[in-house]
């Protein structure tokens, strides 16, 4: 009887011992699970992170071909202009010129 006695308490420890280890494993089990939701919101939070970050960038880049567009037209827009005002220009100094050249020509024949 004590025998058995012997082995119903070592059998009693090693219950013990066991339900004890579950325990920790069920513990160890519920960090490792939060440690993984917590690596997959991570994980979730960077890929937002990061498609923001390349929607940012895609808009800086369209809104920087954009303005060149715009200082692009209005180079053109001036270099227009300037070769227009530049032949009015000329045009007015040949016109000034002439009427100069006439007016020394009827001095010079009204002087005879």
């Amino acid at each position: 009887m004590e025998t058995t006695t012997s082995r119903l308490q070592s059998l009693s420890v090693e219950k013990d011992l066991a339900v004890h280890e579950a325990d920790l494993l069920r513990k160890s089990e519920e960090m490792i699970q939060q440690e993984m939701t917590t690596l997959r919101l991570d994980n979730t939070d960077l890929l937002n992170l990061m498609e923001s970050t390349r929607r940012m960038e895609t808009g800086r880049e369209e809104c920087g071909r954009r303005e060149v567009e715009t200082l692009t037209k209005k180079v053109t827009t001036l270099q227009t202009h300037t070769r227009s005002l530049t032949s009015s220009r000329l045009l007015l100094e040949r016109k000034s010129l002439q009427r100069k050249g006439k007016s020394w020509q009827h001095w010079q024949n009204w002087r005879s």
